[in-house]
C-alpha cells in the first residue's frame, strides 16, 4: 500500500498514558529526558535509549504543539535530542510550517528516515534539501509539499533532480509546487514508484514522457490550481491514451484545474442512451475506453470532463453535481484549502438553490468532530486573533467562534476569549460591527457561566447540609494517621505539615454545640490520642470531641468518659508541654461539664 502522511486525528477517547507522557515530557524537556549543555543546547541524557515509536511520536507531537498551542514555547535545539541513532531511532516524521530550519534537518541526517513529509518549510534552503542524501538508502516515501517560493531561495547549480536521485528505494513521492524542467530523473524509480503527485507543477510533453515509464503507477496526481498562474500546457486524448496504455496499474487519476481539448469527449450523438454507467465501454471520455476496468478514483474538479455523462470511475471529484462537489470536498480538505474552499462555496450553492440530497454526507465532518479536535480549532481561532488584529480577521474570528457552544466549549481557554473579546470593545476601535459580535459573545459568555456558578453554589449548598460530619470524620482518620508518627507518612504531595494546617483549620471551624448522628459505645479510640506528644492535633481533635459529646449530649457521654478513665488522662494532658493553649482550654471545660454533671447527680439521688 503507498504510505500516507501522517495525521494526528483527535478523538474524544480519553488520553492514553501515553499521551500524557509525551505532553509531559515535550512541555519540562530539560527536567525529563535532557539537559542543557552552556545553558543552551539541549542534549539527550546519556543514560536515555528510546525506540522509534517513541521518538516518532515525541517529534510530531512536538511539531503539533508548536503550531496549535498558545502557551508552548519551542526549543532551538530540540532536533538535537535525536542527532544520535545509537540513543534514539527516528523513522516516520512530519514537519511542517517555520518551524523547521536548516539545522533542524541537519541535526537528525544520521537517522534512518524511512518516511519524511515536509509541509510549507519556508525557512528551509538548498542546504537542507541536500541534506536528504544522508537519507538515501533508507528514505521509502518522501513528501516535499513546498510553496514555489520556497525554491527561490536555491542557489544556483543545485536542481530538485540531483537532489533526489540518491533516494534509491522511494514507493511514494510527492512534489506539489515544486517545478523541474528535466523530469527524467524520476525514472530510476519506475520498478519502485506507486505513488506521484505533481500538483501545480508546470507540465510539459517531455514530462509525459517520463511519467508514462513509471508502469508501477497506482496512483497519479497532476491536478493543479486553476487559478495559480497562467498555464500554457493542455492535455489532449493522445496523453489520456499514453495514461492508459502505459500504465496498466493505474488505479487513481487526478486531473483537476486542466485545460482540456475538447477531442477528449464523445460527441453526444454517439453517447450510450440510458442511465449513467461507469463501465469503460461506455465512456463518455473516449480514451478512457480503453481502460480494463474503471478507476476508483478520477479526479475532475474544474474541468469541462466532468460534466459528461458516462464516467468510468467509482468516484469522481468534479464541479458538476452535488455527489461531485462532495467527493473534491472529501479529497481535498487535508492538502489543498484553496480548492476544498470553492467546493464547499459549490455546495453552499447547491444547498441554497437547489436542494441537498445528502445531508448527513454533507454534515458528516461537522457531526464526526471530537472535543479534541474542536479545541483545536479554537486555539487556532484565538492565536489568530492575538496574531492578527486587520478588522476582516477579528470578524471572521469572531464569527467563527459563534458556531461553537457558549460558555461549554470556550471554557478551558475562558479568561483568553475574555481579554480578547475585551480588547476588541476597546473605544479606540471605530468598527461597530465587531464590537457588535463581541458585545453578544461576552454576553453568552457571562450570563451563562454566572447560571452555572449559581448552580454550582445551590449544590454545594445541599452537599453541606449534613453538618460537619464528613469533615469531622475525615479529620478523626487523619488523626489516628498523625498518631503513627511521621515515619508512617510516606507520601510526599500532600505533606504532613500541610495537611496538619488544614485540619487546624477545619476543626475551629466547627460548632462546638452541633448534633451529630453518630453513636460512640466507647471512648477508648478517642482517649488513645490524648497522652501524646507527636501530633497536637491529634489531641486538639479527640478533645473537641470530648467537648462536643458531653456538651450537647451529656446525660449519655460524661458518665461513659468518667467511667473509662478520661478524667485522669485529660488533667495529665493539661500539664504537657507539647499540648496547645486553646487545646488546653477546651480540656478543662470537658472535666468542668463532667464534674458539675457529678455533682448534679449526687445531689439528686440525696
Amino acid at each position: 500500500a503507498v504510505a500516507q502522511p501522517m495525521i494526528l486525528m483527535a478523538s474524544d477517547t480519553p488520553e492514553s498514558l501515553m499521551a500524557l507522557c509525551t505532553d509531559f515530557c515535550l512541555r519540562n524537556l530539560d527536567g525529563t529526558l535532557g539537559y542543557l549543555l552552556d545553558k543552551e543546547t539541549l542534549r539527550l541524557h546519556p543514560d536515555i535509549f528510546l525506540p522509534s515509536e517513541i521518538c516518532d511520536r515525541l517529534v510530531n507531537e512536538y511539531v503539533e504543539l508548536v503550531n496549535a498551542a498558545c502557551n508552548f514555547e519551542p526549543h532551538e535545539s530540540f532536533f538535537s535530542l535525536f542527532s544520535d541513532p545509537r540513543s534514539t531511532r527516528l523513522t516516520r516524521i512530519h514537519l511542517r510550517e517555520d518551524l523547521v530550519q536548516d539545522q533542524d534537518l541537519e541535526a537528525i541526517r544520521k537517522q534512518d528516515l524511512v518516511e519524511l513529509y515536509l509541509t510549507n518549510c519556508e525557512k528551509l534552503s538548498a542546504k537542507s534539501l541536500q541534506t536528504l542524501r544522508s537519507f538515501s538508502h533508507t528514505l521509502v516515501s518522501l513528501s516535499l509539499r513546498l510553496r514555489f517560493l520556497n525554491l527561490g531561495r536555491m542557489i544556483d547549480g543545485v536542481p530538485v533532480e540531483s537532489l533526489l536521485r540518491p533516494l534509491n528505494s522511494l514507493a511514494a513521492l510527492d512534489l506539489s509546487g515544486i517545478q523541474t524542467s528535466d523530469a527524467a530523473f524520476l525514472t530510476q524509480w519506475k520498478d519502485s514508484l506507486v505513488s506521484l503527485v505533481l500538483y501545480n507543477m508546470d507540465l510539459s510533453d517531455d514530462h509525459i514522457r517520463v511519467i508514462v515509464q513509471l508502469h508501477k503507477l497506482r496512483h497519479l496526481d497532476i491536478s493543479r490550481d486553476r487559478l495559480s498562474s497562467y498555464y500554457k500546457f493542455k492535455l489532449t486524448r493522445k496523453v489520456l491514451s499514453l495514461f492508459v496504455q502505459k500504465l496498466g496499474n493505474l488505479m487513481s487519476l487526478d486531473i483537476s484545474g486542466h485545460m482540456i481539448l475538447e477531442n477528449c469527449s464523445i460527441s453526444k450523438m454517439d453517447e450510450d442512451a440510458g442511465q449513467t454507467s461507469i463501465e469503460p465501454s461506455k465512456s463518455s471520455i473516449m480514451p478512457f475506453r480503453a481502460l480494463k476496468r474503471p478507476l476508483q478514483f478520477l479526479g475532475l474538479f474544474e474541468t469541462s470532463l466532468c460534466r459528461l455523462t458516462h464516467i468510468p470511475a467509482y468516484k469522481v471529484s468534479g464541479d458538476k453535481n452535488e455527489e461531485q462537489v462532495l467527493n473534491a470536498i472529501e479529497a481535498y480538505t487535508e492538502h489543498r484549502p484553496e480548492i476544498t474552499s470553492r467546493a464547499i462555496n459549490l455546495l453552499f450553492d447547491i444547498a441554497r438553490i437547489e436542494r441537498c440530497n445528502q445531508l448527513l454526507r454533507a454534515l458528516k465532518y461537522r457531526s464526526e468532530q471530537s472535543i479534541k479536535l474542536r479545541r483545536q480549532v479554537i486555539q487556532v481561532v484565538l492565536n489568530g486573533m492575538e496574531s492578527y488584529q486587520e478588522v476582516t480577521v477579528q470578524r471572521n474570528c469572531c464569527l467563527t467562534l459563534c458556531n461553537f457552544s457558549i460558555p461549554e466549549e470556550l471554557e478551558f481557554q475562558y479568561r483568553r476569549v475574555n481579554e480578547l473579546l475585551l480588547s476588541i470593545l476597546n473605544p479606540t476601535r471605530q468598527d461597530e460591527s465587531i464590537q457588535r459580535i463581541a458585545v453578544h459573545l461576552c454576553n453568552a459568555l457571562v450570563c451563562q457561566t454566572m447560571l452555572k456558578l449559581i448552580q454550582k453554589k445551590l449544590l454545594d449548598k445541599i452537599s453541606k447540609a449534613d453538618g460537619i460530619e464528613v469533615s469531622y470524620n475525615a479529620c478523626g482518620v487523619l488523626s489516628h494517621i498523625m498518631f503513627d508518627g511521621p515515619e508512617a507518612w510516606g507520601i510526599c504531595e500532600p505533606q504532613r505539615e500541610e495537611v496538619e494546617e488544614r485540619m487546624w483549620a477545619a476543626i475551629q471551624s466547627w460548632d462546638i454545640n452541633s448534633r451529630r448522628n453518630i453513636n460512640y459505645r466507647s471512648f477508648e479510640p478517642i482517649l488513645r490520642l490524648l497522652p501524646q506528644g507527636i501530633s497536637p492535633v491529634s489531641q486538639h481533635w479527640a478533645t473537641w470531641a470530648l467537648y462536643n459529646l458531653v456538651s450537647v449530649y451529656p446525660d449519655k457521654y460524661c458518665p461513659l468518659l468518667i467511667k473509662e478513665g478520661g478524667m485522669p488522662l485529660l488533667r495529665d494532658m493539661i500539664k504537657m508541654a507539647t499540648a496547645r493553649q486553646e487545646t488546653k482550654e477546651m480540656a478543662r471545660k470537658v472535666i468542668e461539664h463532667c464534674s458539675n454533671f457529678k455533682e448534679e447527680n449526687m445531689d439528686t439521688s440525696r
